[in-house]
């Protein structure tokens, strides 16, 4: 019965984990999204930049 308890509390735990990760994943993946748009902004500037200098 204790194997029966103890892994039902296992069980218990990473459902509850699970759901707390299911609730943050819509911030994180707008966080994540927002990121990288800014990331590939900066590599488009910086990319005109340096095409401008071989034009110089």
């Amino acid at each position: 019965m204790t194997t029966f308890v103890t892994t039902k509390r296992k069980v218990d735990t990473i459902n509850e984990r699970i759901d707390q990760v299911m609730e943050d994943a819509p911030t994180k993946l707008k966080v994540t999204v927002e990121e990288r748009k800014k990331a590939i902004n900066r590599y488009k500037y910086l990319a005109n930049v340096l095409t401008s200098f071989r034009y110089l």
